[in-house]
C-alpha cells in the first residue's frame, strides 16, 4: 500500500465516505488523492475517466492484465470461459479506444497502481456497505 500519512489516510476515508453514499465512482477527494498520491502513474487513467465508463468487472480484469495474466488464466481463476474474458478485453478495448491487445496490455501495466487503487476503494465502498456504514 502507498498510502503513507494521516492527510492521505484521511482523505481517502472521505472518498469512501462520499462513495459509501452513492456518490460517483471517484468523488473529487478521491480524485485529489490520486493526483497527489503517484500523479506520473494516475494521470493517463484519470484522464481516461474510466469510473464512468468500465465496470468493477472490467477494471478487474484490467488489473489482472497489468499483473500479466493470460486470458485463459484468468478464465480459470474465476470460473469462467476465455470467450467471457476475451468479451471483458473486448469491451474494454472499445471503451478506451484502443486498437488491439497490446495497446491494452500496454495501458494496464502502465496504469497498474492506478487500477489497483481504483478497485481497493472499490472494494471498501462494499465492506462499509455490507457493514451498515452511513456516512456523514
Amino acid at each position: 500500500m502507498f498510502i503513507s500519512d494521516k492527510e492521505e489516510i484521511n482523505t481517502l476515508k472521505m472518498s469512501i465516505d462520499h462513495l459509501a453514499c452513492g456518490e460517483s465512482f471517484l468523488s473529487t477527494e478521491t480524485e485529489h488523492f490520486l493526483r497527489t498520491s503517484r500523479k506520473q502513474q494516475h494521470d493517463t487513467l484519470l484522464k481516461q475517466n474510466l469510473s464512468t465508463h468500465l465496470t468493477t468487472t472490467e477494471l478487474k480484469t484490467m488489473y489482472q492484465i497489468s499483473v500479466g495474466k493470460a486470458t485463459q488464466k484468468i478464465a480459470d481463476e474465476w470460473n469462467r470461459s476465455h470467450h467471457t474474458i476475451n468479451k471483458h478485453r473486448k469491451n474494454i478495448i472499445n471503451k478506451l479506444s484502443l486498437s488491439n491487445t497490446e495497446k491494452l496490455s500496454n495501458f494496464c501495466v502502465k496504469n497498474k497502481y492506478a487500477l489497483k487503487t481504483l478497485l481497493s476503494i472499490d472494494q471498501n465502498k462494499s465492506f462499509l456497505e455490507e457493514f451498515g456504514h452511513n456516512p456523514k
